[in-house]
Parts: structure tokens; sequence; C-alpha cells
């Protein structure tokens, strides 16, 4: 087996799965450096359902909390491996 392309493999999953994280907060409209109104009911042009809603207020948040780059790489640790952040964001 070819260990440094099975690292290379595993730095670019990661790499393609922060730009996908960014995709999804971008639609949401958090940006870096721009997190929009908590309370948005509309965001780039598509109403929001009430779960949406409070998922996107509870991430500005913990986005304002925290910083974005501190909850990005918590986004993606729990997207990696969610057992470990199971009680920090509600997962089982």
């Amino acid at each position: 087996m070819n260990k440094s392309k099975i690292q290379k493999f595993a730095v670019d999953g990661h790499k393609l799965l922060y730009k996908q994280i960014a995709q999804r907060a971008y639609q949401y409209g958090i940006e870096e450096g721009n997190v929009g109104k908590a309370d948005a009911t509309e965001v780039r042009g598509r109403i929001l359902s009430p779960l949406e809603k409070s998922q996107r207020a509870a991430l500005i948040a913990e986005i304002n909390a925290n910083g974005y780059p501190q909850t990005y790489r918590a986004c993606h640790l729990y997207l990696v491996q969610p057992h470990c952040c199971a009680s920090v964001y509600g997962g089982q």
C-alpha cells in the first residue's frame, strides 16, 4: 500500500470538506467577516423555514462567541468525527 497516496487522499478530502462547509454557510448568508442578522427570515432570495431560522441563529451565536475560524473548524471536526463532539452539538 502506498502511504503517500493515502495521505494525499486524506488531505484532499479535508480540503474538499472545508470548501463544502464554506459553500453551505454561504447559502445561508454566512461568510467570514459578514454573518448577517441572526433573525433574518430570508437569505439570498430564499425564505427560511422555522427550523433553518433557529439553526442559523444558533450558528451565528456560535460564530459571535468563538469567531468564524474556530466555529468553522468545529463544524469540520463534527462532520469528520461526530462521536467526539456529540455532547457539544447535540449529536448521538
